[in-house]
């Protein structure tokens, strides 16, 4: 009988120290998917930055419409001047219309330039949140296998 104790203990303190090695792997793995979780917030938070530039965009668009519609004043203010008296008017008629021209020249390239810049940081963050998702995925896929090679020798042990 005392040597059925000494068994029993043996395995109780082999259990205990499974157990423990169990509780080490949880702990490493909870790190690890903290770390996920904390890539993924980063993601989250640079397309919140993306989209305030989406916004950003948005106002200069209504800047854009309110310049084209001052550019087209210009240009009806010319289309007047032109009709009241060609000869005297046309020097002025042509500068209204080369301010209207360069108003909208430089707003329409602005415009392009900060769309050209959305682009390539949108992708860019489409980049790292799909390698961050494939990575989480990848780790959860191992993290599951291990669990049944674990299992499956839980199952062998105890048969």
């Amino acid at each position: 009988k005392h040597h059925q104790c000494e068994q029993k203990l043996i395995e109780v303190r082999s259990r205990k120290g499974e157990c423990r090695e169990r509780l080490d792997q949880y702990r490493d793995e909870l790190v690890r998917i903290m770390n996920c979780v904390k890539a993924e917030n980063a993601s989250i938070n640079a397309l919140s930055a993306i989209e305030g530039e989406v916004i950003n965009i948005e106002q200069d668009n209504q800047r854009v419409k309110a310049a084209m519609g001052s550019a087209l004043q210009e240009l009806k203010t010319g289309q007047a001047l032109l009709s009241k008296d060609l000869s005297a008017k046309v020097r002025s008629v042509e500068l209204a219309l080369a301010r209207g021209c360069n108003i909208l020249d430089a707003v329409l390239t602005r415009k392009h330039e900060r769309e050209t810049d959305l682009d390539s940081k949108s992708r860019d963050m489409y980049i790292q949140h799909h390698e961050s998702c494939v990575k989480m995925y990848r780790h959860f896929a191992q993290i599951l296998a291990d669990k049944e090679d674990k299992r499956d020798q839980l199952v062998d042990t105890l048969e």
